[in-house]
Protein backbone atom coordinates (compact mmCIF):
# COMPACT_ATOMS: atom_id res chain seq x y z
CA UNK A 1 0.00 0.00 0.00
CA UNK A 2 1.35 3.65 -0.75
CA UNK A 3 0.35 7.17 1.12
CA UNK A 4 1.11 10.49 0.39
CA UNK A 5 2.94 11.46 3.95
CA UNK A 6 4.44 14.82 4.72
CA UNK A 7 7.85 14.54 6.32
CA UNK A 8 10.15 16.84 8.14
CA UNK A 9 13.40 16.94 6.50
CA UNK A 10 15.05 20.10 8.36
CA UNK A 11 13.82 22.59 11.29
CA UNK A 12 13.18 25.73 10.03
CA UNK A 13 10.28 27.25 8.13
CA UNK A 14 7.61 24.75 6.20
CA UNK A 15 8.63 26.03 2.54
CA UNK A 16 11.58 24.29 2.90
CA UNK A 17 11.06 21.97 5.53
CA UNK A 18 8.25 19.95 5.00
CA UNK A 19 8.07 17.76 2.32
CA UNK A 20 5.13 15.62 0.35
CA UNK A 21 6.61 12.05 0.14
CA UNK A 22 4.84 8.99 -1.28
CA UNK A 23 5.63 5.96 0.75
CA UNK A 24 5.18 2.16 0.75
CA UNK A 25 3.70 0.64 4.05
CA UNK A 26 4.79 -2.55 5.17
CA UNK A 27 2.24 -5.23 6.18
CA UNK A 28 0.95 -5.27 9.55
CA UNK A 29 2.83 -6.75 12.45
CA UNK A 30 2.62 -8.80 15.42
CA UNK A 31 0.92 -6.06 17.58
CA UNK A 32 0.06 -3.86 15.21
CA UNK A 33 -2.84 -2.40 13.02
CA UNK A 34 -2.66 -0.34 9.33
CA UNK A 35 -4.38 2.83 9.92
CA UNK A 36 -6.08 5.06 7.07
CA UNK A 37 -6.09 8.26 8.80
CA UNK A 38 -9.20 10.44 8.35
CA UNK A 39 -8.23 13.69 9.47
CA UNK A 40 -5.48 15.79 11.52
CA UNK A 41 -5.75 19.68 12.82
CA UNK A 42 -3.05 21.98 12.47
CA UNK A 43 -1.78 23.05 16.06
CA UNK A 44 0.17 25.71 17.19
CA UNK A 45 2.68 23.00 18.57
CA UNK A 46 3.19 21.30 15.57
CA UNK A 47 4.14 24.67 13.42
CA UNK A 48 6.68 25.24 16.77
CA UNK A 49 7.83 21.60 15.93
CA UNK A 50 8.50 22.42 11.94
CA UNK A 51 10.25 24.80 13.13
CA UNK A 52 12.88 23.75 16.18
CA UNK A 53 10.91 25.57 18.88
CA UNK A 54 8.80 22.67 20.54
CA UNK A 55 9.75 21.26 24.00
CA UNK A 56 10.40 17.42 22.36
CA UNK A 57 11.75 17.35 18.72
CA UNK A 58 12.42 13.98 17.31
CA UNK A 59 14.93 12.44 15.29
CA UNK A 60 14.86 13.49 11.23
CA UNK A 61 13.28 12.66 9.08
CA UNK A 62 10.05 12.43 10.84
CA UNK A 63 6.15 12.52 10.25
CA UNK A 64 4.59 15.91 11.64
CA UNK A 65 0.96 16.27 13.20
CA UNK A 66 0.47 15.99 16.49
CA UNK A 67 -3.20 14.41 16.82
CA UNK A 68 -5.79 13.16 14.53
CA UNK A 69 -7.84 9.94 13.65
CA UNK A 70 -7.85 6.77 11.56
CA UNK A 71 -9.59 3.69 10.58
CA UNK A 72 -8.39 0.53 10.67
CA UNK A 73 -7.80 -1.33 7.69
CA UNK A 74 -5.91 -4.51 8.48
CA UNK A 75 -5.06 -5.87 11.72
CA UNK A 76 -1.43 -7.85 12.07
CA UNK A 77 -1.09 -11.72 14.07
CA UNK A 78 -2.33 -11.14 17.73
CA UNK A 79 -4.50 -8.06 17.65
CA UNK A 80 -8.05 -9.21 18.40
CA UNK A 81 -9.74 -6.17 20.63
CA UNK A 82 -9.82 -4.27 17.29
CA UNK A 83 -10.90 -5.02 13.93
CA UNK A 84 -11.25 -3.59 10.40
CA UNK A 85 -13.31 -0.97 10.31
CA UNK A 86 -12.76 0.73 13.89
CA UNK A 87 -12.20 4.09 14.35
CA UNK A 88 -9.05 4.77 16.57
CA UNK A 89 -6.86 7.48 18.20
CA UNK A 90 -3.41 6.53 17.31
CA UNK A 91 -0.97 6.58 20.88
CA UNK A 92 1.74 8.43 18.98
CA UNK A 93 2.36 11.59 16.72
CA UNK A 94 2.78 11.32 12.95
CA UNK A 95 -0.52 12.11 11.79
CA UNK A 96 -0.43 14.39 8.66
CA UNK A 97 -0.20 10.98 6.72
CA UNK A 98 -2.63 9.68 4.45
CA UNK A 99 -2.12 6.19 5.84
CA UNK A 100 0.41 4.37 9.29
CA UNK A 101 1.00 1.88 10.90
CA UNK A 102 0.34 1.88 14.82
CA UNK A 103 1.07 -0.19 17.75
CA UNK A 104 -2.45 -1.65 18.86
CA UNK A 105 -2.29 -1.62 22.57
CA UNK A 106 -1.46 1.92 22.15
CA UNK A 107 -4.54 2.85 20.40
CA UNK A 108 -7.88 4.31 21.74
CA UNK A 109 -10.96 3.33 20.33
CA UNK A 110 -13.51 5.14 19.45
CA UNK A 111 -17.42 5.03 18.58
CA UNK A 112 -17.32 4.02 14.53
CA UNK A 113 -19.58 6.53 13.66
CA UNK A 114 -18.32 9.79 15.65
CA UNK A 115 -18.09 12.53 13.60
CA UNK A 116 -14.46 12.33 12.22
CA UNK A 117 -13.64 16.07 12.55
CA UNK A 118 -14.64 16.24 16.46
CA UNK A 119 -12.45 12.53 17.16
CA UNK A 120 -9.57 14.36 15.14
CA UNK A 121 -9.02 17.61 18.35
CA UNK A 122 -10.46 15.45 21.36
CA UNK A 123 -6.81 14.51 21.96
CA UNK A 124 -5.00 18.31 22.08
CA UNK A 125 -7.41 20.46 23.39
CA UNK A 126 -10.36 19.29 25.47
CA UNK A 127 -7.70 16.70 27.41
CA UNK A 128 -5.67 19.51 28.32
CA UNK A 129 -8.48 21.90 29.23
CA UNK A 130 -10.25 18.58 31.16
CA UNK A 131 -7.11 17.74 33.38
CA UNK A 132 -6.20 21.01 34.01
CA UNK A 133 -9.61 21.83 35.41
CA UNK A 134 -9.76 18.43 37.50
CA UNK A 135 -6.22 16.71 38.16
CA UNK A 136 -4.40 19.78 39.71
CA UNK A 137 -7.09 20.17 42.63
CA UNK A 138 -10.48 19.05 43.28
CA UNK A 139 -12.82 21.92 43.16
CA UNK A 140 -15.73 21.74 44.70
CA UNK A 141 -18.91 22.16 42.49
CA UNK A 142 -19.95 26.23 41.96
CA UNK A 143 -16.00 27.05 42.15
CA UNK A 144 -14.77 29.64 40.05
CA UNK A 145 -11.88 29.31 37.63
CA UNK A 146 -10.07 32.12 35.96
CA UNK A 147 -8.67 32.21 32.40
CA UNK A 148 -7.20 34.63 29.68
CA UNK A 149 -7.12 33.23 26.04
CA UNK A 150 -10.85 32.29 26.74
CA UNK A 151 -11.31 32.68 22.86
CA UNK A 152 -8.51 30.19 21.89
CA UNK A 153 -9.41 26.42 21.50
CA UNK A 154 -8.50 25.49 24.55
CA UNK A 155 -10.21 28.53 26.46
CA UNK A 156 -13.49 27.50 24.11
CA UNK A 157 -13.06 23.63 26.06
CA UNK A 158 -12.79 24.87 29.20
CA UNK A 159 -15.87 26.83 29.19
CA UNK A 160 -17.49 23.75 28.22
CA UNK A 161 -16.30 21.15 30.48
CA UNK A 162 -16.18 23.59 33.05
CA UNK A 163 -19.90 23.78 32.18
CA UNK A 164 -20.25 20.02 32.61
CA UNK A 165 -18.47 19.66 35.86
CA UNK A 166 -20.53 22.20 37.18
CA UNK A 167 -18.03 24.98 37.63
CA UNK A 168 -18.22 28.60 36.55
CA UNK A 169 -15.71 30.40 34.69
CA UNK A 170 -14.41 33.99 34.48
CA UNK A 171 -12.60 34.52 31.32
CA UNK A 172 -10.37 37.24 30.27
CA UNK A 173 -10.05 38.22 26.52
CA UNK A 174 -8.77 41.40 24.72
CA UNK A 175 -12.04 42.17 22.55
CA UNK A 176 -14.89 43.35 23.67
CA UNK A 177 -16.69 42.06 20.22
CA UNK A 178 -15.93 38.02 21.74
CA UNK A 179 -18.38 38.32 24.69
CA UNK A 180 -21.90 36.87 23.22
CA UNK A 181 -19.78 34.50 21.29
CA UNK A 182 -18.44 33.05 24.40
CA UNK A 183 -21.43 33.64 26.73
CA UNK A 184 -23.37 31.38 24.56
CA UNK A 185 -20.94 29.00 24.78
CA UNK A 186 -21.13 28.58 28.56
CA UNK A 187 -18.91 31.23 29.73
CA UNK A 188 -20.24 32.60 32.87
CA UNK A 189 -18.46 35.85 32.53
CA UNK A 190 -16.71 37.64 29.94
CA UNK A 191 -14.77 40.64 30.37
CA UNK A 192 -11.18 41.97 28.62
CA UNK A 193 -8.19 42.59 30.19
CA UNK A 194 -8.45 46.12 31.25
CA UNK A 195 -11.67 44.97 33.46
CA UNK A 196 -10.31 42.48 35.22
CA UNK A 197 -9.25 44.36 38.41
CA UNK A 198 -12.94 45.70 39.07
CA UNK A 199 -14.59 42.98 38.64
CA UNK A 200 -12.84 40.89 41.12
CA UNK A 201 -13.40 43.32 43.34
CA UNK A 202 -17.35 42.40 43.37
CA UNK A 203 -16.61 38.83 44.40
CA UNK A 204 -16.92 37.75 47.93
CA UNK A 205 -13.82 36.70 49.10
CA UNK A 206 -15.28 33.08 49.40
CA UNK A 207 -15.95 32.90 45.77
CA UNK A 208 -12.58 34.12 44.63
CA UNK A 209 -11.27 31.43 42.15
CA UNK A 210 -9.02 28.95 43.66
CA UNK A 211 -7.78 28.15 39.65
CA UNK A 212 -6.11 30.64 37.23
CA UNK A 213 -5.55 29.27 33.78
CA UNK A 214 -2.91 31.45 31.86
CA UNK A 215 -1.91 30.68 28.38
CA UNK A 216 -0.65 34.55 27.68
CA UNK A 217 1.98 35.13 30.48
CA UNK A 218 3.46 38.94 31.21
CA UNK A 219 1.10 41.30 32.21
CA UNK A 220 -1.77 39.16 31.50
CA UNK A 221 -0.79 36.30 33.93
CA UNK A 222 0.04 38.40 36.44
CA UNK A 223 -2.86 40.02 36.36
CA UNK A 224 -5.00 36.60 37.03
CA UNK A 225 -2.84 35.66 39.79
CA UNK A 226 -4.09 38.87 41.62
CA UNK A 227 -7.75 37.46 41.17
CA UNK A 228 -6.67 34.05 43.19
CA UNK A 229 -7.92 33.45 46.75
CA UNK A 230 -5.24 32.63 49.30
CA UNK A 231 -3.67 29.51 48.57
CA UNK A 232 -4.98 29.14 44.98
CA UNK A 233 -3.04 27.47 42.03
CA UNK A 234 -1.75 29.40 39.14
CA UNK A 235 -0.87 27.41 35.99
CA UNK A 236 0.74 28.39 33.32
CA UNK A 237 -0.09 26.17 30.14
CA UNK A 238 0.95 28.45 27.51
CA UNK A 239 2.89 31.80 26.80
CA UNK A 240 1.07 33.70 23.56
CA UNK A 241 2.55 37.07 24.67
CA UNK A 242 5.90 35.71 24.83
CA UNK A 243 6.89 37.70 27.99
CA UNK A 244 7.88 36.11 31.05
CA UNK A 245 5.99 36.00 34.01
CA UNK A 246 6.93 38.14 36.97
CA UNK A 247 5.57 36.84 40.13
CA UNK A 248 5.55 39.52 43.03
CA UNK A 249 7.18 38.34 46.35
CA UNK A 250 3.67 39.53 48.14
CA UNK A 251 1.51 36.78 46.07
CA UNK A 252 4.19 34.16 47.39
CA UNK A 253 4.45 34.88 51.08
CA UNK A 254 0.90 36.67 52.20
CA UNK A 255 -1.50 35.23 49.76
CA UNK A 256 0.61 31.25 49.48
CA UNK A 257 0.04 31.12 45.72
CA UNK A 258 1.43 28.33 43.78
CA UNK A 259 2.65 28.70 40.48
CA UNK A 260 2.44 25.66 38.78
CA UNK A 261 3.28 24.97 35.06
CA UNK A 262 1.46 22.26 32.92
CA UNK A 263 2.08 20.64 29.63
CA UNK A 264 -0.10 17.86 27.80
CA UNK A 265 2.30 15.87 26.59
CA UNK A 266 4.31 15.70 29.92
CA UNK A 267 0.59 14.54 31.42
CA UNK A 268 -0.59 12.73 28.67
CA UNK A 269 3.04 10.33 29.24
CA UNK A 270 2.34 9.87 33.00
CA UNK A 271 -1.46 7.97 32.48
CA UNK A 272 -1.51 4.09 31.14
CA UNK A 273 -3.84 3.83 27.56
CA UNK A 274 -6.53 2.05 29.91
CA UNK A 275 -6.58 5.85 32.06
CA UNK A 276 -6.61 7.66 28.85
CA UNK A 277 -9.40 5.24 27.25
CA UNK A 278 -11.45 6.50 30.41
CA UNK A 279 -11.12 10.15 30.20
CA UNK A 280 -11.20 10.05 26.21
CA UNK A 281 -14.41 8.14 26.63
CA UNK A 282 -15.94 10.87 29.06
CA UNK A 283 -15.18 13.70 26.33
CA UNK A 284 -16.81 11.55 23.97
CA UNK A 285 -19.78 11.19 25.74
CA UNK A 286 -20.25 15.09 26.13
CA UNK A 287 -19.42 15.53 22.40
CA UNK A 288 -22.33 12.88 21.40
CA UNK A 289 -24.91 14.49 23.56
CA UNK A 290 -23.73 18.38 22.41
CA UNK A 291 -22.02 19.66 25.94
CA UNK A 292 -18.83 19.81 24.32
CA UNK A 293 -18.04 21.27 20.30
CA UNK A 294 -15.17 21.65 18.33
CA UNK A 295 -15.46 23.89 15.45
CA UNK A 296 -13.91 23.37 12.27
CA UNK A 297 -13.38 26.43 10.17
CA UNK A 298 -11.94 24.70 7.07
CA UNK A 299 -10.42 21.35 6.02
CA UNK A 300 -7.57 20.93 3.29
CA UNK A 301 -6.22 18.09 1.71
CA UNK A 302 -3.03 16.89 1.99
CA UNK A 303 -1.26 17.96 -1.03
CA UNK A 304 -2.69 21.70 -0.14
CA UNK A 305 -0.90 21.28 2.98
CA UNK A 306 1.14 25.06 2.78
CA UNK A 307 -2.54 26.50 2.18
CA UNK A 308 -3.77 24.73 5.17
CA UNK A 309 -0.57 26.06 7.63
CA UNK A 310 -0.82 29.29 6.26
CA UNK A 311 -4.92 29.68 7.17
CA UNK A 312 -4.05 28.29 10.59
CA UNK A 313 -1.79 30.96 11.35
CA UNK A 314 -4.49 33.24 10.58
CA UNK A 315 -5.94 35.03 13.94
CA UNK A 316 -9.82 35.81 14.00
CA UNK A 317 -10.67 32.20 12.90
CA UNK A 318 -14.20 30.40 13.54
CA UNK A 319 -12.26 27.14 14.41
CA UNK A 320 -9.91 24.10 13.41
CA UNK A 321 -8.33 24.15 10.04
CA UNK A 322 -7.87 20.22 9.46
CA UNK A 323 -5.85 17.67 6.56
CA UNK A 324 -8.48 15.92 5.53
CA UNK A 325 -7.27 12.61 3.73
CA UNK A 326 -9.04 11.06 0.95
CA UNK A 327 -10.83 7.59 1.80
CA UNK A 328 -9.42 5.26 -0.90
CA UNK A 329 -5.72 5.57 -0.53
CA UNK A 330 -5.33 2.54 -3.31
CA UNK A 331 -5.60 5.39 -5.54
CA UNK A 332 -2.23 6.94 -5.09
CA UNK A 333 0.34 6.29 -8.11
CA UNK A 334 3.90 5.05 -7.31
CA UNK A 335 6.41 6.98 -5.97
CA UNK A 336 9.64 8.00 -7.65
CA UNK A 337 12.37 9.23 -5.46
CA UNK A 338 11.78 12.47 -5.59
CA UNK A 339 9.74 15.07 -3.50
CA UNK A 340 6.73 17.01 -5.06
Amino acid sequence: MFARTLQLQSFGPTETSLHLKTVELPEPGKGQILLRMEASPIHPADLLLIKGKYGLLPELPAVVGNEGVGRIVRCGEGVHSLQAGDLVLPGTSGMWTEARLAEADDCILLPRELDIFQAAQITVAPLTAYWMLTSILSLPTGSWVVQNAANSAVGRCVIQIARCLRLKTLNVVRRADLREELLELGADTVIIEEDLEATIKNFYESALPRLALNAVGGASGLALANTLAPGGIHLTYGAISRQPLTIPETLLIYKNIVFKGFWRTSHWNSFTVDERQAVIHQLVQWVENGSLHLPVEKTYPIQDFQLAISHAQQEKRSGKILLKFPHDITDIPRPTNTFF
